[in-house]
């Protein structure tokens, strides 16, 4: 471009006539004028683009240095979720051994529950076999006593209410119960 400027400026003065030494003089005082103003300028584009491209390299500098810290961050979050999840899949699988465990008692306490319920009415006829065969003969007569107070048309020994219905019996024999009964009666207290 300097050179192509010269060139036109070399024939502008030649175009000029008798002054063209002076005009060439003062033209290429220009140029080199022109020439300096734009060296200067170009050292300082230059020197602008130098400081440019150091705060473009520290920039990224910065950049890397956030870049490999969030990059650890981001490590780190990982390995925290990944301490997470396995502990949240240890928790799941001690309560699904709970709730297995869980199901199977249920059932059993219910059905030994039941096998209980069942077997009380054998235990208490089992209880009272046994009683009843070492039974003194005292208790049998008091027994027969009783059952024969609760069956006769006039009791001795319970109140007559007219709301009770007796039970009436076939025969009016005479047992060892009501032999006892008189002889009771009998006695003086």
């Amino acid at each position: 471009m300097i050179k192509h400027r010269l060139t036109l400026l070399t024939a502008i003065a030649l175009i000029g006539g008798c002054s063209e030494d002076e005009r060439l003089a003062r033209m290429a005082q220009e140029s080199v004028r022109q020439q300096s103003s734009q060296n200067q300028e170009m050292t300082r584009l230059n020197r602008e683009v130098a400081e440019g491209v150091e705060r473009l390299v520290e920039s990224e500098n910065e950049s890397r240095q956030e870049l490999t810290s969030l990059h650890r961050d981001v490590q780190q979050q990982q390995a925290d979720t990944s301490k997470q999840r396995d502990q949240l899949e240890i928790d799941r699988k001690q309560l699904a051994d709970e709730r297995y465990r869980e199901s199977l008692l249920a059932p059993i306490v219910s059905h030994v529950g039941l096998l209980l319920v069942c077997a009380l009415p054998l235990v208490l006829a089992g209880y009272l076999l046994h009683v009843w065969q070492h039974e003194s003969r005292d208790d049998l007569a008091i027994g027969e006593i009783l059952i024969e107070e609760l069956v006769s048309e006039r009791p001795r020994l319970l109140p007559q209410n007219p709301a009770t219905p007796t039970i009436l019996h076939r025969g009016h024999e005479q047992t060892a119960a009501t032999d006892f009964i008189e002889a009771l009666e009998e006695e003086p207290d």
